[in-house]
């Protein structure tokens, strides 16, 4: 029968002790732990070596795009505008008073025994767009405060059969200082104003 002895037996207890020494095991372990942490450096070194290179791409984009930018937001501004001053106007001419029209109407209804000698308009830019004309003028005739009346009336009439809110009132009427010549006679005069207002929404709608 054969005998085997290990006369390194010793020897390999030894060698196997000094490798698990706690000790180096440390070293060991934090060796690895550096290892690690300068890859995790490098790696995030890279990164924020990528996002500074982003940002500068970027910062050159606004340096490129950034004026054109700011002319197409100029442009906009002027384009938004125009549209708005267009919008206005079309909304002052669509709501404007045509004056023509009611002079037209009040020539027609003049009797001949009175001549106007002034007219003044304004319409308010406020609310309903109120109307007002002032008419001044002189009647003559056997009566001319009746014609002066007659063509008040005519006026409050004509105006109330078109416009909301109509009214032709008397602000003065005074007998005249001398006789004008009409149709071969001296007649008497009176001086009026008379105050029409009214809103300048036609009436039926």
């Amino acid at each position: 029968m054969a005998l085997y002895l290990n006369l390194y037996h010793e020897v390999q207890k030894q060698k196997l002790k000094r490798q698990r020494d706690p000790l180096k095991l440390a070293i060991m372990g934090l060796l690895f732990v550096a290892m690690g942490l300068i890859a995790w450096y490098f790696y995030r070194l890279e990164h924020v070596s990528n996002r500074r290179h982003d940002a500068a791409n970027v910062e050159d984009d606004l340096k490129k795009y950034g004026p054109l930018a700011d002319a197409a937001q100029k442009e906009h501004d002027a384009y938004d505008q125009n549209i708005k001053l267009a919008a206005a106007i079309m909304h002052k001419m669509e709501n404007r008073f045509y004056w023509a029209p009611l002079l037209e109407q009040i020539v027609q209804i003049v009797p001949p025994e009175i001549q106007v000698t002034g007219l003044d308009g304004s319409v308010s830019t406020e609310g309903s767009k109120k109307v007002t004309l002032t008419v001044t003028g002189m009647a003559t005739g056997s009566e001319p405060r009746a014609k002066a009346e007659e063509l008040r009336i005519a006026l409050q009439s004509k105006l109330a059969a078109q416009y909301h809110q109509a009214s032709a009132i008397f602000r003065s009427l005074e007998d005249g200082t001398e006789p004008v010549q009409y149709q071969g006679k001296f007649l008497p005069t009176v001086l009026f104003v008379i105050d029409v207002k009214f809103h300048q929404s036609r009436c039926g709608r």
